[in-house]
């Protein structure tokens, strides 16, 4: 096993690092949207497809979610997307970290959103 801190890691130039070793435990933060592990980590020739997996079936059933604002398209599509990884697994997302909000008792209408930042353009502090 090998340690890097993470100015090493994330080196793209470096070997190994993030995106050329034989196995990596990367941590991937939180997104609002399946989109960016879609695009950058499973495609084809993705900037964080640190596996080299490629399959033109997936990248298909990939850019057809994306494009469509159809909620019926998207579901026959990440339907498509997860046979194909739970067939050919070209990489495991072992965990996402929690996430907690804090807050004092007297402001309301701020929220948590999915990539983990507090919204408070509609905040009241009482």
């Amino acid at each position: 096993i090998s340690t890097a801190d993470g100015s090493a890691y994330y080196d793209d130039k470096r070997s190994p690092s993030w995106l050329n070793s034989d196995f990596g435990i990367t941590e991937y933060g939180h997104r609002g949207v399946p989109n960016v592990y879609l695009n950058s980590a499973l495609i084809t020739n993705g900037v964080w497809n640190a596996a080299k997996w490629s399959n033109p079936a997936f990248d298909a059933a990939a850019k057809s979610y994306m494009a469509s604002a159809d909620v019926t398209v998207q579901k026959a599509q990440a339907k498509k997307i997860q046979e194909i990884m739970l067939e050919e697994s070209p990489v495991g997302f072992a965990y996402f970290g929690n996430v907690i909000d804090v807050a004092k008792k007297n402001l309301s209408g701020h929220y948590t959103n999915g990539m983990s930042n507090i919204e408070t353009t509609r905040a009241v502090l009482k």
